[in-house]
């Protein structure tokens, strides 16, 4: 993702929750997993709302402003960059010395940030500065699940941006997790421990929504397929006809949906999987 214009920050997130519905997907796999824990009864809409913003308002805009960015492309000019006055000269520092290389390389620095760097990628940095402290403190007021999932989340981007050498462009299973997977999963630990069935669902829809936006058949065909497995090996009979019915006609014409009529074939088949771990 490169960054045309500079919007503010509020903007920037907004423009991430509007592009593609990316907010619909998380808010479904955080109910789903409200839903799997089977624990509807003591349900206390607080949590929920704390965690519906951690999921749609702090993950995925971190995530963007993180992994989906093209910091190779500013670093890059950076390198090359050799315009900017030195600041004020170090006291008692000698000319040519260390000390006056730096305030050279800092002069440098500021005139990048300040014509390159800022002006293109203020907001996406702001975000990713300032999302982590507040993801973090409401994960806290959660519990101890809910703050580890969002240290998830805030590594997984890391990993992101560090496989692909910041070119924006991460590896699919990864998104899918931050949408997907982590939702469902803080949904389920709002009410209960998250059992080991669960964990192995949430990973099917990982590979299923990766497959999803990056058109591979075959990644979304495991996922569902794990998905299946998860519900044939705990014996969740109604599950496993639910989503087999979904999935079969796609995985017969060797088809999966589009990315945009995927978006209701995946909340679908959350749903059923849902309904039947819960």
């Amino acid at each position: 993702m490169t960054q045309d214009t500079n919007p503010a920050p509020v903007e920037y997130v907004t423009a991430q929750w509007r592009r593609g519905w990316t907010w619909l997907l998380p808010t479904f796999a955080l109910g789903c997993g409200v839903v799997a824990s089977g624990r509807l009864n003591g349900m206390q809409l607080a949590p929920i709302l704390v965690a519906m913003f951690i999921v749609v308002g702090l993950w995925p805009p971190f995530w963007t402003a993180v992994a989906e960015t093209d910091w190779a492309a500013p670093l890059s000019r950076w390198r090359a960059w050799d315009k900017g006055e030195s600041l004020k000269p170090l006291p008692y520092a000698v000319p040519g010395s260390d000390a006056d290389q730096l305030v050279i390389v800092l002069g440098k620095f500021r005139a990048w940030a300040n014509e390159d760097l800022l002006p293109d990628y203020g907001a996406a940095l702001t975000v990713a500065l300032s999302a982590p402290a507040a993801a973090l403190i409401l994960a806290a007021v959660l519990g101890a699940p809910a703050l580890e999932l969002t240290i998830v989340a805030l590594c997984l981007a890391q990993i992101a941006v560090l496989t692909t050498r910041g070119n924006g462009a991460p590896n699919p299973l990864l998104r899918g997790a931050i949408h997907i997977a982590l939702p469902l999963l803080l949904g389920v630990s709002l009410l209960r421990a998250i059992p080991v069935e669960m964990m192995v669902v949430a990973v099917g829809f990982a590979l299923a929504h990766a497959g999803m936006v990056s058109g591979r058949t075959w990644t979304w065909n495991i996922g569902l397929a794990i998905v299946l497995a998860a519900l044939v090996l705990t014996r969740h009979s109604v599950g496993v006809f639910g989503v087999g019915l979904l999935w079969l006609p796609q995985l017969l014409a060797q088809a999966q949906p589009t990315s945009g009529r995927g978006r209701g074939w995946m909340c679908a088949t959350m749903l059923i999987a849902a309904l039947a771990l819960g």
